[in-house]
């Protein structure tokens, strides 16, 4: 298997990552607003709060300042992205209620 396989609309495998299944979320997808994670990585909770709590379409990508190989870079983010400003507003409020940011 290759590293992403796409079994259904919104369903991957990822070898990083497990299977990852939300109706309106999709992985390696970037829209007009992002919000930057604080680490390297995205919490699986906060992307099934953006599933059940926004009506738009969103995704999450990563920036890789080299090839992930065994571990991330210190310089590696995670970004979750919105296709409005307000879900990015939502989700930037949501963050603050849990101390992320």
């Amino acid at each position: 298997m290759s590293t992403v396989d796409t079994f259904e609309k919104g369903s991957y495998l990822t070898g990083q990552h497990g299977f990852v299944s939300f109706k309106n979320g999709r992985y390696n997808t970037k829209y007009k607003y992002n919000y930057k994670m604080k680490s390297f990585g995205v919490n699986h909770l906060y992307l099934a709060w953006c599933d059940n709590n926004l009506s738009n379409d969103f995704g999450w990508w990563f920036k890789r300042s080299q090839p992930y190989v065994y571990q991330p870079h210190k310089d590696d983010r995670a970004y979750v992205s919105f296709q409005t400003a307000e879900d990015l507003a939502k989700f930037t409020w949501f963050m603050l209620k849990h101390n992320e940011d």
